[in-house]
């Protein structure tokens, strides 16, 4: 399904529609601030990344090919253009993208007063799973974040962080597993658990 939109939108963009550009920027905007801000957690650096990306897109429209998914797309182009811009502040010296350390932990903190609002979760619920996403390893609490709050596939993911499905697959269990040893969670099935995170809200 996603590949049908995928196709039609890049055809428009390709083909100079502005009106497909502006949707596709105000599609994934905020979804990429999002995403930048949990690498790097640094505003100037995430927003000129996805400015020069979006420039980069409009420029290069008629030459770039379709992507099988837009998001890992612009995911994986994000990075490249935050390791741009880190480039450009001497602090952070020159590194490779898969070793450079946008960000020590991928945070996720919890909105749990919002979270309350929309959801019939309760505080202590909430403050679990806060604590227990401390627990995980910053790349299992990035698959968190994509797979069910972002709802992003297995493949798309293993794009974005240039792992095989495999081991996003095994990673993702893993995750679970381990947030579930959680004393106020053992008690949820793992498809609860996994709907807590489609319907959470982050910070």
């Amino acid at each position: 399904m996603e590949t049908n939109i995928n196709n039609k939108l890049w055809t428009r963009i390709k083909a100079g529609d502005e009106d497909a550009y502006r949707e596709l920027y105000e599609q994934y905007a905020d979804f990429l601030y999002g995403y930048g801000m949990r690498i790097i957690n640094n505003d100037d650096i995430v927003t000129n990344a996805i400015q020069s990306l979006f420039i980069y897109l409009y420029e290069k429209r008629r030459s770039i090919s379709v992507p099988r998914s837009i998001r890992a797309y612009l995911c994986v182009s994000l990075k490249r253009n935050m390791l741009i811009n880190k480039k450009k502040i001497p602090s952070f010296g020159i590194q490779p993208l898969d070793s450079i350390p946008f960000n020590n932990d991928f945070a996720l903190e919890i909105d749990i007063e919002k979270t309350i609002i929309n959801t019939e979760f309760k505080k202590d619920i909430l403050n679990a799973v806060q604590k227990s996403l401390s627990t995980l390893t910053k790349r299992q609490r990035e698959m968190i974040y994509l797979k069910f709050y972002k709802g992003m596939s297995n493949a798309e993911i293993a794009t974005i962080t240039n792992l095989n499905i495999q081991t996003v697959k095994n990673l993702t269990s893993r995750a679970l597993t381990q947030l579930r040893t959680i004393k106020e969670l053992t008690k949820l099935d793992t498809p609860v658990l996994i709907l807590l995170f489609t319907i959470i809200s982050f910070k």
